[in-house]
Order: C-alpha cells, then sequence, then structure tokens
C-alpha cells in the first residue's frame, strides 16, 4: 500500500515539475513558441532538398500565398475576412513567427480582408503595395490603413520593375505596366524566382492587364502560374497563357462559389495550355497546395488528393 502511495505521489510531483517547466517555457519564449515546439505543424517529407516553399492557402473565395526560403517569408494577400482565423492558423502550423514581407496585390475585400488578423498575430517587417490615386474607402481599407500606421510597419509604394530578395528567392514586380479604369487589372505582378523554377502570380488580373504585359515584352515566362482572378472568365486568355508555358496552375476558388469560378472555358483554355488536367490544382478541390523547390525541380503536396 505505501509502495503504491510512494508510485502515485512521484508521478504526481514529475507531472507537476514538467508543468512547470512548461510554464516556464512559454513565459520565457511565447506560447506561440512552445505551439512550434509540441504541436504538429502541416509539413511533410518530400524527396528533394527543397530550398523554398510556395504555398497556395485555401482561404476560400480569396488569395492568399505563402513563400518561405531561408527563414524568411512573404506573405501575399491576406484572403478573406471570415477566413483571417484560417490564414493564421495555417501560417502558424508552418512555423512562421514573424512575417519578413506582405505584399498587398490589391485592396479587394478578399484579397485583405484577413489583414487585420495578420497585423495582430504576425511583427511584420515590410508591406509592399501600390495605392490608387482615388483611395479605397471600405471599412476594412481604412482599418487595415490605421493598424499599419499604428503598428509603425515600414510601407513600399511598388511600381513594375522594382525587386526584393527574401531567402533564395528572387522578386520582380512586373505589372501592371499602366493604369486602368479597375482594380483587378491594376493588381500587383510579382514574377518570383528561385534558381531555375519561377512562379507567376498574378492577383486579380484579367484579359487587359495580360495584354498590356504582352505589348510591354515583359518576362512572364513561368513554371507556375497563379491563375488570374480565381480563374475567372475574363482571365487567361490563350495567348498569354502560350506566352506564360507553365508547367503547373494554381487556382484560389471556393466550392460552390456565387461567382462561377472558376469558368468552365477558362478550364479549357488552361487544358489546351497544359495538356491535362493533371497539373491544374485548385483550393476548393485540393485544400492547400504546397510547392517545394531545389531550385531545378518541384515536388507538389496536396492536402486533399483528386477524387
Amino acid at each position: 500500500m505505501n509502495r503504491t502511495r510512494k508510485i502515485v505521489t512521484t508521478a504526481v510531483s514529475l507531472f507537476i515539475v514538467l508543468a512547470l517547466a512548461l510554464v516556464g517555457v512559454a513565459e520565457h519564449f511565447g506560447w506561440v513558441d512552445v505551439f512550434f515546439l509540441f504541436g504538429n505543424p502541416a509539413t511533410r517529407k518530400v524527396d528533394i532538398e527543397s530550398v523554398g516553399e510556395v504555398h497556395f492557402i485555401n482561404c476560400g473565395q480569396g488569395d492568399s500565398v505563402l513563400i518561405v526560403s531561408g527563414g524568411e517569408s512573404v506573405l501575399i494577400d491576406a484572403g478573406p475576412k471570415k477566413h483571417g482565423n484560417d490564414v493564421v492558423n495555417y501560417l502558424r502550423k508552418n512555423r512562421i513567427r514573424k512575417l519578413d514581407y506582405i505584399v498587398f496585390s490589391h485592396f479587394d475585400e478578399d484579397h485583405i480582408g484577413g489583414s487585420l488578423k495578420i497585423l495582430e498575430n504576425f511583427p511584420v517587417g515590410n508591406i509592399f503595395l501600390k495605392t490608387p490615386e482615388e483611395e479605397p474607402t471600405t471599412d476594412i481599407y481604412i482599418k487595415m490603413k490605421t493598424e499599419i500606421k499604428n503598428k509603425k510597419i515600414e510601407k513600399t509604394e511598388t511600381n513594375a520593375g522594382d525587386t526584393f530578395k527574401c531567402g533564395e528567392f528572387d522578386f520582380e514586380f512586373i505589372g501592371p505596366t499602366k493604369k486602368f479604369a479597375d482594380t483587378n487589372n491594376n493588381s500587383l505582378v510579382v514574377r518570383a524566382k528561385i534558381g531555375e523554377i519561377s512562379y507567376l502570380l498574378t492577383g486579380d488580373m484579367e484579359a487587359d492587364g495580360e495584354k498590356s504585359l504582352l505589348e510591354g515584352n515583359v518576362d512572364i515566362r513561368a513554371s507556375v502560374l497563379k491563375v488570374g482572378h480565381h480563374g475567372s472568365k475574363d482571365s487567361s486568355k490563350a495567348d498569354f497563357l502560350q506566352k506564360v508555358n507553365a508547367e503547373y496552375a494554381v487556382i484560389s476558388s471556393e466550392k460552390g462559389n456565387s461567382y462561377g469560378h472558376p469558368n468552365n472555358k477558362t478550364i479549357r483554355r488552361l487544358v489546351d495550355a497544359l495538356g491535362s488536367t493533371d497539373k491544374i490544382y485548385r483550393t476548393d478541390i485540393n485544400g492547400n497546395i504546397v510547392f517545394y523547390n531545389d531550385g531545378k525541380n518541384i515536388e507538389v503536396v496536396l492536402e486533399k488528393e483528386r477524387k
């Protein structure tokens, strides 16, 4: 009886010691870091020796792309407001503690709606954006602008030709090359290059924006195309896709969305350009989509395989 009591007492004492140690670690490093240490990050073993990752986050009818390399990270767009927590949780599961850069392609709600949650939960080094002559008056834009000012985050007004580097990735803003009347074609277009692999991230750009890049003789070739405007009928025209010459395409959209994205005609143009449906990935079907890169090769990991 005494021996049993001694074992129980020892076990309880050990539990208390471990609990106090965990609290001590949390107070020193923060509870988010404890999550990183003991949580279950959304990572998988891949065959290639990856030096850079591109994550297309499933954020409903919106856009959010996380790029990670060399201990640095870039978030391109923050998804809609109702999925702000989903984006935050995804970043945490992937051990993101800070964002070195954020790029806002434009200021539609489905691209900046989650920004407040992001700014509340992560330190941010610099934000790239392009403010239109007529500033938006939406509630989310005003709150986001106030939050950036209050946190004294560096903000860079960006034009075509500007560049920056993050880990092994080289980024260039290649569009818009001129002013358009609509917000979609005024989206910042980013080309990210890592070794021989490149990504073309087009925001909500549609046919007019695509045409201006073609006419400007801009290098739009890419291994992976983030399809413009969630695969709307007015994006990804045949001549643009031919010039991009992508091996993979990714569409970010919500299942059963009211816009009918992606449009069937756009899907057919993508199939014609890529040769099959096998390398067209969709967040509404595949969930989160991750591309791992070693500079020469790509390995794709899907949250959900196509049925």
